[in-house]
Parts: C-alpha cells; sequence; structure tokens
C-alpha cells in the first residue's frame, strides 16, 4: 500500500480540498515533506478556516511579573475561542495552547513561532473576519526583549501574504503611529466597516497626527469610528462620511462646530456623533449659536432637521467632572437626533435676546408710524431664512415678533401678504407646545 507522500499531487490536493482547516493542521504534523507540500499550496485551494475573530495582543501589562513578556494570539469560530501565548523569559521561551498543552521554544524566537502561526491562520482564513485585533501594551522589556520586534515582523509577514486581510472591523492599540499606519493599509478598505483606535493611556491618550492616517482608503471607507488617541491637526470634513464616531481631539474652533452641525442636518444617514475635547471656548459658539439652554451639567442646543419634522439635532456639552474614578478631564461634546416631542419643556421659553430685540423694535416703531415702503420686508425674510444657526424655538418667539410687526409696517396690504406667506408658512402640526418651522 502507498503512503500518502507517494501519491499524485493532484489526489493529495483533492484529499486536502474535502479536508476541514483542523485536519490539514494535523496532516500537516505527519512529517515534513507533508508540512511543506501543504505550505507550498496556493491559498485557494485551502480549506476556509472560518474564523470570526482574531487577535493579537502583546507587551508586559502592569501586574505582571517584571522577568517575563508575553504574546497572545486567539482565533474564534463558531465553536468557541482557541488560544496560544508565547512567553519569553530570562532563561526561556515556551509556547501553551487552551487545552493547558505546553511546547518548550528553547532559544527560538517567540515573534517569529507566533507570526508564523498568525500566518498560516491568514493563509487558511477566506471568509470575512467579524474582528481583527492587534494590540500593542508595553513592548520596552530590557534591551535582549525580541517582543519590541512584533509590530515590524508583522508588516513584514503582510507584506509575504500579498493579499488585504477582509475584516468588517479593525482595532488597534499602541501609542506608535508606526506600528498604526502599515496595519491599516494590509486590511480591505471595501470589507472594513468599523475602525477602532485605541492609546495605551485612554485617559492621557498619545498625541497623533491625523494627516497620514486621514489619507488611507480604510479611514475613507469606513462607516464607523472610535478614535481614543488624541488626533492633532484634523480637518472636521475627514468625519463628514462617518454615520457614528467617538473621537478624541485636542480642540476645535466654534466654526468647525458648526461646520459639523450644518453637515448633520442637512443628512439622514447620521446617528451619533461623540467628541472628547481637552480645549473648548464656550464663548465663541455661543456668539455663533446663541446662548445654551443648561440642563444639570450639561448645555444644549436644539436645530431643526433638513429632511425631518419628528427629529432635532441636540447637541450636548458637558464639561469636565470629577468622579469616583478621577477626572473626566476632558469636555464631552455630542450630537444626536432626539425626537421634538421628547425636547425639554423648558427650552420652549429659551430665547436668544438679541435676536428678539430687532423685531420688538420694528413691533414697537410700526405702533407709532406706519412705513409706506415695499424694500423693507426683504429684510424681514432674511432674518428669518438664516435661523438655521438658531434653535427652533428662539425662531418660535422672533418669527411671531416679526410677524405682527410687519402687518403695521405695510400698508401695501398686496405685497404684505404674499411676503406674509413666503416668511411665515409653517406646519399646523403643534408637538408639546412647540411648532415645527419650515
Amino acid at each position: 500500500m502507498s503512503s500518502i507522500l507517494e501519491m499524485p499531487e493532484l489526489v493529495m490536493e483533492k484529499i486536502i480540498e474535502f479536508s476541514d482547516f483542523k485536519a490539514v493542521l494535523t496532516l500537516r504534523q505527519v512529517c515534513c515533506d507533508f508540512r511543506n507540500f501543504v505550505d507550498d499550496l496556493k491559498d485557494s485551494k485551502l480549506p476556509d478556516a472560518k474564523f470570526q475573530l482574531i487577535t493579537l495582543q502583546a507587551g508586559n501589562k502592569p501586574g505582571r511579573p517584571v522577568n517575563e513578556n508575553k504574546i497572545l494570539l486567539t482565533c474564534d469560530d463558531q465553536n468557541g475561542s482557541q488560544k496560544l501565548s508565547y512567553c519569553e523569559s530570562y532563561s526561556s521561551s515556551r509556547r501553551e495552547n487552551s487545552n493547558g498543552k505546553t511546547t518548550d521554544l528553547g532559544n527560538s524566537n517567540i515573534v517569529d513561532v507566533a507570526i508564523r502561526d498568525l500566518e498560516l491562520l491568514l493563509k487558511f482564513q477566506k471568509s470575512d473576519l467579524d474582528l481583527l485585533s492587534f494590540h500593542f501594551n508595553n513592548l520596552e522589556f530590557g534591551e535582549y526583549s525580541s517582543v519590541r520586534a512584533l509590530p515590524v515582523e508583522l508588516t513584514t509577514m503582510f507584506r509575504k501574504l500579498n493579499r488585504k486581510i477582509k475584516t468588517r472591523e479593525l482595532s488597534i492599540r499602541t501609542d506608535d503611529n508606526s506600528h498604526m499606519i502599515p496595519i491599516l493599509k494590509f486590511v480591505d478598505p471595501e470589507t472594513l466597516m468599523i475602525l477602532r483606535i485605541f492609546s495605551l493611556n485612554i485617559h492621557f491618550p498619545k498625541k497623533v497626527e491625523a494627516d497620514e492616517i486621514v489619507k488611507t482608503e480604510q479611514w475613507k471607507n469606513a462607516e464607523e469610528l472610535v478614535c481614543r488617541v488624541n488626533l492633532l491637526n484634523l480637518n472636521v470634513e475627514d468625519l463628514f462620511h462617518f454615520s457614528w464616531f467617538h473621537l478624541t481631539a485636542n480642540s476645535f474652533e466654534a466654526e468647525d462646530f458648526d461646520k459639523l452641525k450644518k453637515a448633520y442636518t442637512s443628512s439622514s444617514k447620521f446617528r451619533k456623533w461623540q467628541l472628547n475635547m481637552s480645549r473648548f471656548a464656550y464663548e465663541q459658539l455661543s456668539d455663533i449659536w446663541g446662548p445654551a439652554f443648561v440642563l444639570e451639567q450639561y448645555k444644549n442646543w436644539y436645530f431643526r432637521m433638513k429632511n425631518s419634522e419628528e427629529n432635532v439635532l441636540h447637541i450636548r456639552i458637558r464639561n469636565p467632572v470629577f468622579t469616583d474614578r478621577g477626572w473626566h478631564c476632558y469636555y464631552c461634546i455630542n450630537f444626536f437626533l432626539l425626537e421634538t416631542r421628547c425636547v425639554p419643556s423648558g427650552a420652549n421659553t429659551s430665547v436668544h435676546l438679541t435676536l428678539c430685540f430687532i423685531p420688538l423694535a420694528l413691533y414697537l416703531v410700526a405702533s407709532f408710524y406706519p412705513i409706506h415702503n415695499a424694500y423693507i420686508a426683504p429684510l424681514g425674510i432674511l432674518m428669518i431664512k438664516d435661523h438655521g444657526s438658531v434653535s427652533t424655538f428662539t425662531m418660535i418667539v422672533t418669527n411671531k415678533l416679526l410677524r405682527k410687526a410687519i402687518r403695521k409696517l405695510f400698508s401695501l396690504s398686496e405685497y404684505s401678504r404674499k411676503s406674509e406667506e413666503k416668511m411665515f408658512e409653517r406646519k399646523q402640526k403643534k408637538i408639546s407646545g412647540v411648532y415645527v418651522l419650515n
């Protein structure tokens, strides 16, 4: 009877084709020749590993013995989770699997062993991953530590693999931009939906230049973002394609927040935006949007949505606060949809006095002296037309005063009537005491 190695290559390829991932790994351990045969096969001829999650964690976490470093490789499928841990100490290296089986690696470099194992897993992975995660903790474990070379070796492996990794979500935890960008570029941008980038210390995140990150196709194609590194020199326009994001940044100008507001109110695709800012100029924002409606520790603004009568944009800002976990040292700014009926009743009387002053003055003047001049009407129209930067509730009071003033100002009844129709057209549906204006 012929041994498996004496079979024609076509027959061995068929055996592998009808075997599952774990069976091929077992066959691969038969002998070196068969292992080489499997490793030399094209990826298309290998079975799909069907992993849902692959994570690689490395470094010396707080609390771990100072004389040991570790790499942890985890892969999940529908049957459960499998873990491989690679430990490096001053005297030896070892690998341990989920079943407790330990292999002495002798003087082998644990980075080389872990990278080979990861490459093998990715070689068999054909279906889209739900999550691909790389977390690099403190890699500075003594001068001799090989773990510091892991990000570089990982990049080399991706180049050798020569294909993009298809995953719906990518998570990277590092303080080094040189680790972040190469990994990001080896993920398939067409498949990626969620991008998560974390600093090693989320309370005091590392400052990272945004320029190179936002230029990647992966950033541009992702729909959701969690970025807990402190991005510097970020343009708000680079956020407009995200339907959901949680972002840490140094600071934005008031004009940048106004751009975000205009983008949000002009589209129905956005869900929630959250920004953590180390610096925030409330006074500048009040100059553009008017005074906020203050409720507990939050400053609130409410804006009409362009294509929705049922919802308004709620912008809520919280100052840094002290909790039982310590200081939240960031201003927290949230953009999200709120049903119109859920707007606090107190907000209905929140009026921007500066905006009400002009129509009030016009009303008082008109009470004593009717002006026969049709050219003032466009002024009234302009005042109402550009209230996109003001809350819906301020507009109600302002518009009512303007309406009464215009009636008294113009003796040209035909022109006045047409102007009124254009300026004060509104929906008659009243919700919680609030008129929804067009």
